[in-house]
């Protein structure tokens, strides 16, 4: 140790002579955490915080779940690797859905419209301007028999939408198209978001107030519980929240601390830990620092398992309550000079792949011009495929660990995230009572405001945007829709509502407003209404009216 002491005394007066005539090229580098981050990691940072092998690392499988959450990990399987695409109408996407399938893809991320998201029929003057527009129009069971009619539910390993404030109908709408193609539900896998918490924070597709949005979202896993165990029906979303200006530990313990809203609960209802956990996921979220990435992921498994323990009395070491963790590669996409943001996105997945995650998503490297197109979307699938085949990144679990800055940056997420899940539940008592006093909202817009003044005053650096910037316009050609698409929907939705047998449709719709007043599981109902093609607005009017419909705060 003495003669180690004496190498880094050496080392730091070199350091300190160095940069008399070499000066670093920022005063102070730090993280979007908001961590300094010193010039040099040694034996030493580990020791300050207090780190040993068995608690803070241990082994993959087992408690304290930094190494992953099995013991073999992408040895024995492969990172889930998916593309969200989706624009138009049912027709307008299905031949691309047909092709990501065919690329190999392990989960279909279907994007819907904001419309179908917010619980608007096309028809609804709500939608004017929106039919189609960020995802594909759905509004009755009709569009996805046409759009899935070649893609059996069960040539898959999954398949997937948001549906975060309509959560219910989602499923039903899935667990429907699977009769159609004459499948149970142990036959297939469907994953939603189904977060609608974060909404109200973030990304703004709510509809009802917080409770009520809770409750119906609370359903949905209870279904699945019951009826579908092997689905994943919840996703407690960091992405959105840091997206909007959180930072990455504050996205993870808002998204943790909704996420123990919904267990709580669902376990009011009488479900186990052990059954409600493996049905959700959590999306952890860093837009810009490699190593933020990979530590995000790790430091998320340990925070879990001592939230677990903390809250519920779960062992430490029971890796049935692990959580699996999801993943959008992306790194701060720039509209200038596109091409560059290839090099981006696979450095952002590969980082949160080194951080072991068990699902991932990429963003088209064209994002910020437009909707994906089909080169773009095989890009982003084949970045994943690429990572996860190819360089030896799978050969060995963690390979990252035991680094003293990884670590370093492990432990010390680990303490931000706890301590601001700390205060939410102290000084608020827990994600509810921060929504509505707007602290969560305030902290992202606190972010925010931050990120831009670092980037307007060139501490925060896009390569060819403030930083080797050329004359160079940007690119133009951004993916357009058919001019027809809204007509063609319309078109489809007055079809299948002459069609349909209104007097059951009518009835249907009774018995789901029936469940929702007498506080039952409206899975159900809901169910047997989207079976008579029941439109997902006339459904959610119902919940409209029966919950009222959320007003944001405004909060600076």
């Amino acid at each position: 140790m003495g003669a180690d002491m004496a190498a880094e005394e050496l080392w730091g007066r070199a350091w300190e002579e160095y940069l008399v005539s070499h000066a670093e090229r920022r005063e102070c580098y730090k993280n979007d955490i908001g961590h300094a981050i010193y010039p040099l990691y040694t034996p030493k940072d580990l020791e300050e915080r207090g780190f040993t092998y068995d608690k803070d690392l241990g082994y993959p499988g087992f408690g304290p779940g930094t190494r992953g959450h099995n013991p073999s990990m992408n040895r024995s399987r492969n990172m889930w690797a998916s593309v969200y695409s989706g624009f138009g109408t049912v027709e307008d996407s299905k031949e691309r859905y047909e092709k990501i399938a065919a690329w190999g893809a392990d989960k279909l991320n279907m994007a819907w419209d904001l419309p179908s998201q917010v619980g608007y029929d096309s028809d609804h003057i709500m939608s004017t301007g929106e039919i189609g527009r960020t995802g594909i129009a759905v509004d009755t069971l009709r569009d996805l028999e046409i759009l899935m009619e070649d893609i059996p539910l069960n040539s898959l390993p999954a398949v997937s939408t948001l549906a975060n404030s309509i959560g219910p109908v989602g499923l039903a709408l899935f667990i429907a198209l699977g009769e159609k193609q004459g499948l149970k539900p142990a036959d297939f896998k469907i994953f939603l978001q189904n977060d609608p918490l974060k909404e109200y924070a973030a990304r703004g597709t709510y509809i009802y107030p917080p409770q009520p949005a809770v409750r119906l979202a609370c359903d949905t896993v209870q279904w699945c519980a019951e009826n579908a165990p092997h689905w994943k029906p919840m996703q407690f979303c960091g992405n959105h929240l840091n997206a909007a200006g959180a930072g990455a530990a504050n996205a993870l313990a808002f998204a943790m601390s909704n996420g123990f809203v919904y267990i709580n609960e669902l376990k009011r209802r009488g479900l186990e830990l052990e059954k409600i956990v493996p049905l959700c996921r959590l999306f952890v979220d860093e837009r810009e620092d490699f190593f933020v990435m990979a530590a995000l992921g790790r430091a998320a498994r340990k925070v879990w398992l001592q939230q677990m323990a903390k809250r519920y009395g779960a062992d430490p070491d029971n890796m049935a309550v692990q959580i699996d963790l999801t993943a959008y590669g992306h790194g701060g996409e720039t509209l200038q000079e596109p091409i560059n943001n290839v090099m981006r996105i696979g450095f952002a997945a590969l980082g949160y792949y080194l951080g072991g995650v068990t699902y991932m998503s990429n963003a088209g490297y064209d994002e910020a011009i437009g909707l994906a197109n089909e080169t773009t979307c095989k890009v982003s699938l084949r970045t994943s495929q690429i990572i996860d085949n190819e360089f030896g990144f799978s050969k060995t679990i963690d390979p990252l660990a035991g680094s003293y800055y990884v670590e370093s940056l492990t432990m010390d997420i680990c303490r931000d995230v706890n301590a601001q899940i700390d205060y939410v539940d102290e000084r608020f008592g827990g994600a509810m009572g921060a929504l509505e006093y707007g602290y969560i909202q305030s902290t992202i817009s606190k972010g925010a405001v931050r990120r831009q003044a670092e980037f307007e005053s060139g501490e925060r650096q896009f390569v060819g945007v403030n930083i080797f910037k050329t004359d160079e316009d940007p690119p133009r050609g951004a993916f357009k829709l058919s001019p027809d698409v809204a007509q063609r929907q319309l078109d489809r939705l007055k079809t299948v509502k002459a069609g349909r047998n209104n007097r059951r449709v009518e009835e249907a719709l009774q018995a789901v407003r029936e469940a929702a007043g007498r506080c039952d599981n409206v899975v159900y109902s809901v169910l047997d209404a989207v079976r008579e093609y029941a439109t997902i607005g006339e459904i959610c009017a119902i919940w409209r009216e029966l919950f009222g419909e959320y007003r944001s705060l405004t909060v600076y």
